[in-house]
């Protein structure tokens, strides 16, 4: 990845490395709190957002860089790397043991989050040894794969991700029961935030 934007240094790219491991466990620490704050499905969608603008502007600095040898889009490609890394961990990092969990009934929990995990591990796995291979041939091309790619998540996200906050797990069986569970559980969150606030404006 560094050295599709220039960086070659062994020593610079292992001080990168370690400032990324550092503000990703920093972002899923403030993650792990914010998901019970803005709830599950916003969080998810606007976290996907960020990554896919990040993703654009980093593909479009590393094609400036590969084409033309710019300097600043090198250094503009670095920041928005590191700002992509932030987004996962704060938005999907601390997610990831909650939700999958959250949006199966009491019976399949066991066998879905067997299935998440395996799912996981073969998806890191192929990231970890695929990607690098793929960044050498065909470079920034890439990352606008998944720019794509994040446009087509979030879309679905949108239109069939259920939020989960504040909602028990007896009461998002009935959720899923609804015709529309993505609709129903927006709802749902609507009519609590109504009842906390008006339990607020009577105190």
């Amino acid at each position: 990845m560094l050295n599709g934007i220039g960086i070659t240094d062994t020593d610079t790219k292992l001080i990168l490395n370690i400032v990324y491991a550092v503000v990703g466990w920093t972002a899923s620490i403030v993650g792990s709190r914010l998901h019970d704050v803005i709830g599950r499905r916003k969080m998810l969608i606007t976290a996907t957002a960020g990554m896919t603008v990040c993703l654009a502007i980093v593909a479009g600095c590393a094609a400036g860089y590969t084409k033309y040898g710019n300097k600043p889009a090198s250094t503009v490609s670095i920041v928005f790397i590191f700002m992509f890394g932030a987004i996962f961990a704060c938005g999907f990092t601390p997610m990831q043991p909650i939700y999958p969990a959250e949006v199966v009934s009491n019976k399949m929990r066991a066998k879905a989050m067997g299935t998440f995990k395996l799912t996981a591990g073969a998806a890191g796995f192929l990231n970890t040894f695929v990607g690098p291979i793929a960044l050498s041939s065909i470079g920034y091309w890439f990352y606008v794969f998944f720019v794509f790619w994040d446009t087509f998540e979030m879309t679905f996200m949108y239109f069939f991700f259920v939020e989960t906050k504040g909602s028990t797990l007896e009461e998002l069986d009935v959720i899923f029961e609804a015709k529309n569970p993505r609709k129903a559980s927006v709802e749902a969150a609507k009519a609590r935030k109504r009842i906390i606030q008006q339990g607020r404006g009577s105190v």
